[in-house]
Parts: C-alpha cells; structure tokens; sequence
C-alpha cells in the first residue's frame, strides 16, 4: 500500500510536471507561431501596399515619362531643323570649297601636262632637226669622198702612163694620201662626236634647268594649295568645334532639366511614401490590437477545450499504466509463487 501511495504521488507529480511542460512548449509553440502569422501578415500586406504604391508611381512615371518625350521630341525636332540647316549651309561652303580646289589642281595638272607635252615636241622636234644635219653632213661627207676617190682615181688613170718608170715613188705617194685621207676622216669623225657631245650636254643641262624650274613652281603651287587646304580645315574646325560645344551645352541643359525633374519628382514621391507609411503603419497598429483581441479570445478557448482534453487523455492514459502494471504484478506475483512452490516442491522431493 506505501509503495503503492508513493508510486501514485509520483505518478501525480509527474503528470503537474509533464502538464507544465506541455503547456509551456504548446504556449512556446503558439507564441512562435503568432509572431510567424503576424510577421506573414504584415509582410503580405506591405507587399500589397508596395505593388499598389508601385502600380500608381509607374502610372505617374509612364505619364510624365511621355509627356517628357514629346517636349524632348519637339524640342529636338527644333533642334534638328536648325542643325539641318546648319549642315545644308556648311555642306555647300565644304562642297564648293572642294571644287574649286579639285578645279585649281586640275587646271594646275592640265598646265603641267602641256608645259610636258610642248617640251616633248620641241625635244622632238631639235632631235629631228640634228639628225636631218646629221644626216646632211653624213650626205656631204659620203660627196666628197667619192668626189676626192674620182679625182684621185683619175690621176691613177693619167699616171697609168708613168706607173713603170714612177711606181716606187708612186706606192710612197700613195701611202702618204692614205695616211692623210685617213687622219682627215678621224679628224673630221673627232670633231663630230666632239660636236655631238657638246649638244647634248646643252640638250641635257637645258632639260635639267627647265626641270628645275618646273619643281620649283610645281612646289610653289602645291605649297599655296596646301596652305589654302589648311585654311579651309582651320575654317570647317572651328565651325565644327562650335557645333560641338554647343551640342554638348544643349545635352548639359536637358541633363540638368531630367535631374531636377527626377530629383523633385523623387522628393513627392518620398512624401507620397512617408505619408502612406503612417497611414499604413495606423492601420497595421488598429488591425493588431483587433486581432491579437480576436487571437486571445480564441486562445482561451482553445486552452479550455485544450484543458479537456488533456484531462481525458492523462485519465485514459493513465488508467491504461494503470492496468498494464496491475497486469504485470499479477503475471510476477504468480511467477513469484511458482517459483517458490517449484523450490518447496524440490526441496521436498529431494528431501
């Protein structure tokens, strides 16, 4: 009965103890899962708010985005007229410019070309010229010759007479007018290549010089072509550099337009924010205090019918301990005792 008392008092301290501990896990657990419902909530509802906010500063952006548009349109169709017009009057200067300059270098190649053209002929014309004198000499030269062998020819014939009694002073004399006619023709040969030479060192120092010339004037041009080419780039430059900067001013202004639009446009749309914040933070502060209300009431009747049933079950459970124990001194009771019948029926026996 003692041990019977003891085993029921602890069985009672164990149920106060594993009552508590349940209470306080199912009190942790339900603490862990309001404060996860309301942390869904309320990040559900900022999502709500977000989008919402979002779906209307999109709206408000998309309509100021194409209101922006077609005063940036317009005002770069302006823009683009005027440079259009600028270009159309650069690109006339620029075209006419380069006219003239391809109409100078082609008049300036045409005189060249003439100039090259004319001292060809007249180079033509002096060859013909020495060579028909040349070719007159050569003629002249070839008449005397035969001339002088007719003539000498002639006295061989009148000699003929006296070749017998004059044949060695004849074959002396012979010799002599052949060495002679000999010296004449290498005289008068030296003193054509002489001639010939000396021409054409003045054919050659003529052509040289007027060679000179026509690159020291072809140089003169050239550098006057140069320097009007640089001139004209100076010009097209600085029209350029001055479309430039004024390209980049113009891109600086409607920079510094979009920031301040942006920048104000960012300005309401953080009041906008803050002043929906506070209603939206309002709204959360109401709709807890309503519902952690509604959440307690129902925690209280969740503990009560918890209680319950929790108080049925320890009553089933332990009723079942109960029996299972009572069934189980009663199956060691009667091992016990036949057991100890066994031993005395034994010991009898053995006895």
């Amino acid at each position: 009965m003692k041990s019977r008392q003891l085993v029921k008092r602890r069985h009672q301290a164990a149920i106060v103890i594993q009552r508590a501990y349940r209470a306080h896990c199912e009190h942790q657990q339900y603490q862990t899962l309001t404060s996860s419902v309301l942390t869904i909530q309320r990040r559900y509802r900022a999502t709500v708010a977000a989008k919402e906010q979002m779906q209307q500063y999109q709206r408000m952006r998309s309509a100021a985005v194409v209101i922006q548009a077609a005063c940036r349109g317009n005002q770069v169709r302006t823009e683009v007229a005027r440079w259009h017009q600028a270009a159309t009057v650069i690109q006339s200067s620029f075209r006419k410019h380069r006219q003239e300059v391809k109409f100078q270098a082609m008049r300036l190649s045409a005189i060249i070309i003439q100039r090259y053209y004319r001292s060809c002929i007249l180079q033509r014309q002096d060859r013909e010229k020495f060579l028909k004198a040349r070719h007159s000499v050569i003629i002249l030269q070839a008449a005397f010759r035969g001339h002088r062998v007719r003539s000498r020819l002639a006295k061989m014939h009148r000699a003929a007479t006296v070749v017998q009694a004059n044949f060695k002073r004849h074959n002396q004399q012979s010799a002599f007018r052949k060495q002679r006619w000999a010296a004449c023709v290498l005289q008068q040969r030296f003193r054509a290549q002489r001639r010939r030479n000396a021409d054409v060192k003045h054919y050659q120092e003529v052509r040289k010089a007027v060679i000179v010339l026509q690159a020291a004037f072809r140089g003169l041009k050239s550098r006057r072509i140069i320097k009007q080419r640089l001139h004209a780039a100076c010009v097209v430059q600085r029209a350029y550099r001055c479309f430039f900067e004024r390209k980049q001013y113009v891109k600086l202004k409607f920079s510094v337009l979009a920031i301040q639009r942006k920048y104000r446009a960012s300005v309401a749309a953080k009041a906008q924010r803050m002043q929906s914040v506070e209603m939206r933070n309002a709204s959360i502060t109401i709709q807890a205090a309503y519902r952690g209300w509604k959440v307690r009431t129902e925690v209280a009747r969740w503990h009560h019918a918890a209680t319950v049933i929790q108080s049925a079950f320890r009553k089933h459970r332990e009723g079942v301990k109960f029996q299972a124990m009572r069934l189980s001194a009663i199956i060691i009771q009667r091992y016990y005792r036949s057991c100890i019948l066994q031993r005395q029926e034994r010991g009898a026996f053995l006895n």
